[in-house]
């Protein structure tokens, strides 16, 4: 599993969440909600070789992390969809794993973050 840190710089919240931190936590706390449901679709159709639908739950994952900005994650999301869209089953499953751990990783931290706003 790749090692990357999430972070919620200045530029990103400026950015993305027009400089307003509840913005970014009630985003997050959205975001969070929906993830594992997408993730299992996005497993469930990987496992069962069915790459239209998991194309169409990569794509939904693209948009959805694509909130937090350019990290590791949402270029390997970002990546394998090309690949969906190119009908390239071989380059998918050289990087479906590396993908789907990099996802739970944000995740993790995404929820370590939301934390903090209780």
């Amino acid at each position: 599993m790749s090692n990357f840190e999430f972070k919620l710089t200045p530029e990103l919240l400026k950015i993305q969440f027009f400089d307003d931190i509840q913005f970014f936590y009630e985003a997050t706390r959205v975001y969070l909600n929906h993830v594992d449901a997408n993730l299992e679709k996005i497993k469930t159709s990987y496992d069962h070789s069915q790459f239209d639908r998991y194309s169409k739950e990569v794509h939904y994952l693209k948009g959805s992390i694509g909130v937090f900005g350019s990290n590791e994650a949402f270029r390997l999301v970002q990546t394998v969809y090309q690949y969906c869209l190119n009908n390239n089953e071989l380059k998918i499953k050289e990087l479906h794993e590396a993908m789907y751990a990099s996802v739970l990783q944000l995740n993790q931290q995404l929820r370590i973050l939301q934390s903090k706003n209780v």
